[in-house]
């Protein structure tokens, strides 16, 4: 028997080197799919804006980052 993979892609309107606003978006999203879906892809760096000031939105291994991934157990 096959089994069917969901696969779902999640774009937002990054805010520019703000992390913590952009998990927000894209916590919302995933909520909204969270239970019919296998595999959530984002695009690369959707925390920052894809900023050049890497400093700046660094986290240490325990930040935002870390707890948003161990809450969707990845």
């Amino acid at each position: 028997m096959e089994k069917e993979l969901k696969v779902a892609l999640i774009q937002a309107n990054l805010v520019w080197e703000n992390p913590q606003k952009n998990r927000e978006q894209f916590t919302e999203k995933i909520e909204q799919i969270s239970g019919s879906i296998n595999l959530i892809i984002l695009p690369e760096m959707f925390t920052s804006g894809f900023t050049m000031n890497a400093e700046k939105v660094a986290e240490t291994m325990d930040g935002g980052n870390y707890y948003m991934a161990k809450r969707y157990g990845c």
